[in-house]
């Protein structure tokens, strides 16, 4: 299939998927052929969230999940299963730390409140894992640790939850 072909020429550390089903029978088997392991988020619809990564290169310290349904925003009450995985690395070869965040964000377009509250629920977490992470590190330097956001944020390049994360 087109994407397994794309992922081995890109032969990416880490890589993080969205939308996908069919994980145990065709992502898993083929993600572990290349060389990574994985771990899954699976939604309330079926499909769910990825993050690969080559086991040679990176030491998965923890994972923890967000559950977008608990935003708080009281006429969201649709139970969509959006959320995001969050994963802490000690990278091999440099010993640096690194925190990867791949998210799914609601598709309504006229909702961008809603996607900057999912945007804040993630950051949040991001930002206690990277104190939490510089302490157990003894570096203090919150610079020190790498953070990676990434996912299907369901926006527009110029969105308002795009400038958020941008600012």
């Amino acid at each position: 299939p087109k994407i397994v072909e794309l992922l081995a020429k890109e032969n990416s550390d880490i890589i993080c998927l969205q939308e996908v089903d069919n994980f145990q029978n065709f992502y898993k088997p083929q993600l572990e052929n290349l060389g990574y392991w994985c771990y899954y988020r699976k939604s309330y619809r079926g499909d769910g969230l990825v993050i690969a990564f080559k086991s040679h290169l990176f030491v998965l310290t923890g994972v923890h999940e967000v559950d977008h349904d608990q935003v708080g925003i009281p006429y969201y009450k649709f139970g969509y299963g959006t959320g995001a995985i969050i994963t802490e690395f000690v990278h091999t070869p440099s010993g640096k730390n690194l925190i990867v965040c791949n998210s799914h964000f609601w598709w309504d377009p006229a909702l961008d409140c809603l996607k900057i509250g999912e945007f804040l629920m993630n950051m949040h977490k991001v930002s206690s894992l990277q104190n939490q992470v510089a302490e157990i590190a003894e570096s203090h330097y919150l610079n020190n640790v790498g953070i990676v956001f990434c996912g299907d944020y369901n926006s527009m390049p110029f969105s308002n939850v795009i400038r958020y994360a941008y600012s």
